[in-house]
């Protein structure tokens, strides 16, 4: 395989890592909502920077009805990860992540088309175990917001599949990646306004600029992530990507001081070791 192939996967890990370590730190001074229409708003950048130089055709109708399905399932995913990822730790909502990887593996196995094994499977189900026992010492008032950050996994796992259909459609991952963070970003508008307090202060500038980074390192996560479904490489890149609760997890421990019992470490474990199974199989 291509190095550079290769190397998509771990790009994407590192970009979405920056940035939902940045979105923990900003959800301290904004409602998620907010954070979600400035994270959505922004990651069009480096995905209009994609799509600018490769595509110069209308979208076709077809293009478009995936476009607005894909962009429903990507805007509810934000609003409701990041109304977890408020209220609890950064490692215990990142290991909800794999939740979405599971999902993209199956998609990708059952759907498109791809080969899978049962070593693979074997990766699928820690992965699956990891959740659920990072979940399992969780207070009931708090894991609540955990069962919201899993259902925006699960919204952003089925995401993949009418964005895949639409990237095999015309054998390019920029346009259909374009058309749903915009029809994406349609949905969130009207969340953001609706959901904001006359009295609720201004985003203080540190907390907007460390938002607005994350939205564009989620925007460019979300580009090598298409190219990697364009060249067929997704199972690989979502094994991959699924080790994104491992280095949440390093980056919550350090920055933010989660802690860490035996039934998260091992759900960590868990799922990283699910994922490289996965990956090697």
């Amino acid at each position: 395989m291509d190095a550079f192939l290769l190397l998509l996967p771990f790009i994407v890990l590192i970009s979405w890592t920056a940035s939902n370590t940045m979105i923990k730190n900003g959800l301290k001074d904004a409602n998620p909502k907010s954070v979600a229409l400035i994270v959505v708003g922004v990651g069009l950048i480096p995905i209009t920077l994609f799509v600018l130089p490769s595509y110069t055709q209308i979208p076709n109708l077809e293009l478009i009805l995936f476009g607005i399905i894909t962009g429903i399932l990507l805007g509810s995913g934000f609003l409701l990860f990041y109304s977890g990822l408020n209220v609890d730790s950064l490692s215990s909502t990142g290991v909800t992540l794999n939740i979405q990887q599971v999902l993209v593996i199956i998609i990708a196995v059952y759907i498109l088309g791809e080969s899978t094994t049962l070593i693979q499977a074997t990766g699928i189900v820690l992965i699956v175990a990891g959740a659920l026992s990072v979940s399992a010492k969780i207070p009931p008032i708090r894991r609540k917001f955990l069962l919201v950050a899993g259902l925006a996994n699960i919204s952003w796992g089925i995401y993949y599949l009418p964005l895949s259909l639409s990237i095999n459609l015309i054998h390019l991952g920029s346009v259909p990646l374009f058309l749903g963070r915009l029809m994406g970003l349609f949905l969130v508008l009207p969340f953001a306004f609706l959901g904001r307090k006359e009295n609720e202060n201004k985003i203080p500038k540190k907390s907007l600029i460390l938002i607005i980074m994350a939205g564009f390192f989620d925007g460019l996560g979300n580009v090598f992530y298409s190219i990697s479904i364009q060249t067929g490489i997704f199972v690989l890149a979502g094994s991959i990507v699924a080790m994104l609760p491992a280095t949440l997890a390093v980056a919550g421990f350090f920055l933010y001081k989660d802690r860490m019992n035996y039934s998260k470490i091992l759900g960590i474990a868990l799922s990283v070791i699910g994922a490289l199974i996965v990956s090697l199989g």
